[in-house]
């Protein structure tokens, strides 16, 4: 019901707000160790193991992360009590072939912790995937019940659009009834205006539209309005994440968020 100019989707206000309203605002997700279980919204604070990087140091070495590393870091997660939850992917183990790996990973995951994990989100193929191996851990009755137990961080590729993988992953976990975080990427002065205020109005946008498309799939299914906000260095056109507009930029979107 909205209005289509070309490849674009332009939104009515109402009908985003309308549709976010239908997502809860506190949601619980079921670990298989149910003391593990997450609460999120409200007052909840999650705490998250770093993600996606390629690189793995030990001691003065420094080189490219493998399947090893990545399991030995998942056991470093399940061993804190500090970290809620190993994400998806800790580390990117780049000695696995690239359309195996959301498996490897996920299996790691379900072995060597017990906590909430995160299901690959890229492809509907891989959504499909880690969906299957949650309901051999869980069971049919409680995968398809009111609680989520796995949830996928879905990029927006900014500005303003979704891509045909990212989308068939965010299509995959709605449809499941499984968390979704929507998460503009966005480097101020690259995919976004160059000013803190300008690129907010983008991401909240952005994330607005993401989370209506998931309600529109399954009413009612727990989203979580994500923020990757920094900036980039316009001297060099480096991305300068860290900077003092990420910070304010990152508070500003809690804000916005609750």
């Amino acid at each position: 019901g909205q209005t289509v100019d070309g490849d674009t989707v332009r939104f009515d206000p109402d009908f985003l707000l309308a549709q976010a309203a239908l997502a809860p605002a506190t949601f619980s997700m079921r670990a298989r160790n149910t003391e593990r279980d997450l609460a999120i919204g409200g007052d909840s604070m999650i705490f998250c193991a770093a993600q996606g990087p390629p690189f793995v140091r030990i001691g003065d070495e420094r080189r490219e992360g493998t399947y090893d590393d990545f399991n030995n870091l998942l056991r470093l997660v399940q061993m804190t009590d500090t970290l809620d939850t190993p994400g998806r992917n800790v580390l990117e183990p780049n000695d696995l072939p690239l359309d195996s790996r959301h498996l490897l990973r996920a299996l790691s995951a379900i072995r060597l912790t017990d906590r909430v994990w995160a299901g690959e989100p890229s492809s509907g193929e891989a959504a499909a995937d880690c969906l299957a191996m949650a309901e051999l851990v869980f069971g049919s009755e409680v995968m398809h019940g009111d609680d989520p137990v796995l949830f996928a961080n879905c990029n927006v590729n900014s500005p303003l659009r979704f891509d045909a993988r990212m989308l068939d992953g965010i299509v995959n976990y709605g449809a499941a009834g499984q968390a979704i975080i929507i998460t503009p990427f966005l480097l101020m002065g690259a995919m976004a205006p160059v000013s803190v205020p300008a690129a907010l109005v983008q991401q909240t946008l952005e994330s607005l539209a993401g989370i209506a498309l998931v309600q529109l799939i399954r009413p009612g299914t727990p989203c979580v309005m994500g923020s990757f906000l920094s900036s980039t260095d316009m001297k060099t056109g480096s991305p300068a994440f860290g900077g003092p507009e990420s910070a304010f930029g990152l508070y500003s979107s809690g804000q916005i968020a609750r």
